[in-house]
């Protein structure tokens, strides 16, 4: 009876319609499969990538059985983004050994995002400045996305250098404000990148592609398996940036490009007289507006002879502004004079180049003349002349007050006993060595036990960027809820989970991930770049991101060097 069924089962016929034959560059065209029957196999839809960027695709398929006779129906339906301009044939698609007709489209050139006194709904500007830099110094890159309606599933994508090495860092979160543009309202999507280039020459930036659907209402009669909406592409302009070498008669190892140096030093006390023993901090703070911490040299210390010095680890960051990135280095060290006596802190020079100004120029911390006073004695050692016993022979007329015979005694006791402050300056030395000694060999046993050149920082990095810890912030970014914040940490735990891969926009991810993950974070897209955006959860978003992480272990992530910057 079953193969009776089967052969009642009429043959696939596969028929290709799109909802236009008509577009221009940088709009979408819905392509609709219609399967009637059994097809022989799954469609092949490898054909439609040299023309076409497949967006998304649905399926849906129906069966009836009416009087013993079976039909069965399937739609594919599948969002195209054509790769070109001019006449393009939608290939012929294969199931199996059935196929489809193939559909010709024609792809007119894009239109200009302001006609007239008439600006578009959507449109994008590009600005970089300075369009000529030095070689490792700072470029301001600065994407603006104009919005006038309602959009979902939108992505921008991020800037990608003809410079294999050059670093690029994003400058804080993406800033929305609202504007008036040819008499009509926007909201406007803005992003902000540090590019810091490694080689001289020309340098291109490629265009940024944004994605986004236009939401509109369903007609009557339209296509309940297409999405109510038009997906739109649009491109921005390519940019070409003359770097330049590093100026004759500057040193490549000591080359500082910025547009602002600063440099200062702070003493926990007032350096001008202290005494043998104390411990004095001082605190050197190098502030360079245009370079990042990790650009920043060691700065160049000479303490002269007489002091033990103690440095500690230098602090290293960097503040986002307007203007770009400000690295900000500081580095600390307690000094002990050890004898007294007058002392010269030699200057701390260190020479920059003001991209600014094109000139070379000089940081400068003038050189301070101290005085070392010897140690001060406890108040038990400034006692004067002791008293003494009233039967004692007198050295002058003026006698001292008559005590009783015990207390002369224990005074001279006291004065026996009493050598000065030097012993309890020895004591202090002594045991200020003994801590070090106890603290070097404590190092040395720690560093037995760990490979060689181990560099605690950089293992200390390691175990805090695991995938565990990382999706550990994502989880309390989603309850805290920001969009843009858990936008970050989501593509952060995107690396971590699939090293193998480039994943640079929650479109990327979207694709990558199944449902539901790949739902919600088009909604976040959506909270992201639509002006009237919905209420959104970013615990929903986690729940599904949580079914991801069950199904393999992830890798451990390191945070992105930026050692090529500096040799």
């Amino acid at each position: 009876m079953m193969m009776m069924l089967m052969g009642m089962v009429s043959a696939a016929t596969i028929t290709a319609s799109v909802d236009r034959t008509q577009l221009n560059a940088g709009e979408s065209v819905q392509l609709t499969l219609n399967v009637q029957g059994s097809p022989d196999d799954d469609p092949d839809f490898g054909p439609l990538q040299k023309d076409f960027d497949i967006l998304s695709r649905n399926q849906s398929s129906n069966m009836q059985i009416i009087n013993g006779s079976i039909s069965s129906q399937k739609l594919w339906s599948l969002t195209l983004m054509p790769k070109r301009e001019g006449q393009i044939t939608i290939p012929s698609i294969a199931f199996g050994t059935d196929h489809s007709n193939a559909v010709t489209i024609h792809v007119s050139p894009a239109q200009t995002s302001r006609a007239g006194n008439v600006a578009s709904d959507i449109f994008l500007q590009v600005k970089v400045e300075p369009k000529q830099a030095y070689v490792q110094a700072q470029i301001l890159y600065t994407v603006k996305v104009y919005i006038a309606t309602n959009v979902n599933n939108a992505s921008l994508t991020e800037p990608k250098l003809s410079d294999a090495d050059a670093v690029i860092k994003k400058l804080g979160k993406d800033q929305r404000f609202d504007t008036n543009y040819l008499g009509r309202a926007y909201q406007v999507v803005e992003r902000r990148y540090a590019i810091f280039p490694q080689q001289s020459g020309r340098l291109r930036i490629s265009p940024v592609t944004f994605d986004g659907q236009v939401i509109q209402s369903p007609g009557f009669g339209m296509n309940i398996f297409q999405q109510f909406g038009q997906t739109k592409r649009l491109r921005s302009e390519a940019v070409d940036i003359d770097v330049k070498p590093i100026p004759p008669g500057q040193q490549a190892s000591r080359w500082l490009p910025a547009t602002r140096i600063q440099l200062q030093d702070a003493w926990s006390q007032d350096p001008s007289k202290f005494h043998v023993g104390d411990a004095i901090t001082r605190t050197v703070t190098l502030t360079a507006e245009g370079l990042t911490a990790a650009q920043l040299p060691k700065i160049i210390r000479s303490t002269p002879a007489g002091f033990k010095v103690y440095p500690d680890q230098a602090g290293l960051e960097d503040n986002n502004a307007d203007s770009g990135i400000t690295g900000v280095r500081v580095e600390k060290m307690a000094m002990i004079a050890s004898r007294p006596g007058h002392y010269v802190i030699p200057a701390i020079t260190l020479h920059w180049w003001n991209t600014r100004t094109h000139k070379a120029e000089t940081a400068t911390i003038p050189q301070r003349k101290i005085e070392v006073l010897p140690a001060i004695a406890s108040s038990d050692n400034t006692a004067t002349t002791p008293p003494v016993a009233q039967n004692a022979p007198q050295a002058n007329s003026t006698a001292a007050p008559a005590q009783d015979s015990t207390a002369i005694a224990n005074v001279k006791i006291d004065n026996k006993t009493q050598p000065g402050f030097w012993p309890w300056l020895s004591a202090f030395l002594a045991l200020g060595w003994l801590v070090t000694l106890v603290v070097l060999i404590l190092v040395q046993l720690r560093n037995k036990k760990q490979p060689k050149n181990h560099n605690p920082v950089k293992a200390k990095a390691e175990k805090q960027e695991t995938l565990k810890y990382i999706e550990k912030n994502l989880e309390l970014t989603c309850e805290q809820g920001d969009p843009q914040d858990v936008k970050t940490a989501l593509l952060k735990w995107a690396a971590a989970r699939f090293p193998e891969q480039t994943i640079t926009s929650l479109s990327d991810l979207a694709e990558k991930l199944g449902e539901p993950a790949s739902s919600q974070i088009k909604a976040l897209n959506q909270v992201l770049y639509s002006p009237s955006a919905a209420n959104w959860k970013g615990k929903i978003l986690w729940e599904a991101i949580q079914n991801v992480s069950k199904q393999q272990p992830g890798k451990q992530v390191e945070e992105e060097s930026l050692a090529p910057l500096y040799p």
